[in-house]
């Protein structure tokens, strides 16, 4: 009797690296030579998991004053084990490696890579860089099903790595502004943000830009000086009617915390309960 062994899944290969399934390989992929000589690599860890899946690409400190994802990348390869996992999970904890060590967003040609990509294989620093992490060193996203970027919206790299606000918006429903008021016997159609704030226990508190008396379902006239206020995901829970109308730009956001930086909101109208105050 004859038993045919079932082939085992291939090594990966990246770089010069080539990595057995099961196994974990950390190395370095050259990328480019400053004016000076100095050879530009970028750190890089593959965990080549036993068994067939998916590919993903997980990278962070393209700003190299943005941290953060630095350390997340190092706990998340930390937890994988590579004999029992699915997949292969190709890690690049920091790309702009001499921004990293310097504490400073840009390249030495003082170039945003951020803003590099596609690249070119013969262009800037930063252009080299762009390109080879897309694909043109047999290395790049191009080979991984998911790519996973890590960004901190650092304000300067002395600060402390926080956690930011991104865009955010409600997905849009089904229903006309006019069949939302139509279903309001007493209510408000407040139309924009004005200033305010909004505190980490979800409470908030806003003006708005245009306020309408809504009284048996008919818009009345418009009012002045309303306000706003409330606790987010009480609102969110009081919300019985979505607007199919989307959208973007609220014009006003930002997060804080010291380190301000812009973000934005945008959806459709809601039909919710929020407290109103203001002049009469």
């Amino acid at each position: 009797m004859i038993t045919a062994r079932r082939p085992g899944r291939d090594p990966f290969l990246i770089g010069e690296m080539l990595v057995p399934a099961g196994r974990t390989a950390t190395g370095e992929l050259p990328i480019s030579r400053l004016v000076t000589g100095t050879q530009i690599s970028l750190p890089i860890q593959i965990v080549h998991g036993r068994k067939p899946g998916c590919t993903i690409w997980l990278s962070a400190a393209v700003h190299g004053d943005e941290i953060g994802g630095v350390e997340i990348i190092r706990r998340v390869t930390k937890s994988l084990n590579a004999r029992v996992m699915s997949g292969t999970v190709i890690a690049v904890p920091i790309v702009n490696v001499h921004g990293f060590l310097q504490g400073d967003r840009y390249l030495p040609d003082r170039r945003d890579l951020n803003r590099a990509f596609p690249g070119s294989p013969n262009g800037s620093l930063a252009a080299r860089i762009a390109n080879h992490i897309l694909g043109g060193a047999r290395f790049g996203t191009d080979r991984s099903d998911s790519v996973l970027d890590e960004t901190c919206r650092a304000w300067e790299f002395d600060n402390e790595p926080l956690i930011r606000m991104r865009n955010t918006y409600i997905a849009p429903g089904d229903q006309s502004l006019e069949a939302l008021i139509a279903n309001i016997d007493d209510g408000y159609l407040l139309d924009g943000a004005a200033n305010g704030q909004a505190d980490a226990n979800g409470e908030f508190m806003f003006g708005t830009r245009e306020a309408y008396r809504i009284v048996k379902g008919r818009r009345g006239p418009l009012l002045r000086g309303v306000n706003i206020s409330g606790q987010a995901f009480e609102v969110l829970r009081s919300v019985d009617g979505v607007g199919r109308d989307f959208k973007w730009d609220l014009g006003s956001g930002h997060c804080g915390k010291g380190q301000p930086a812009k973000v934005d909101a945008g959806g459709p109208w809601l039909s919710c309960e929020v407290v109103l105050g203001g002049r009469g």
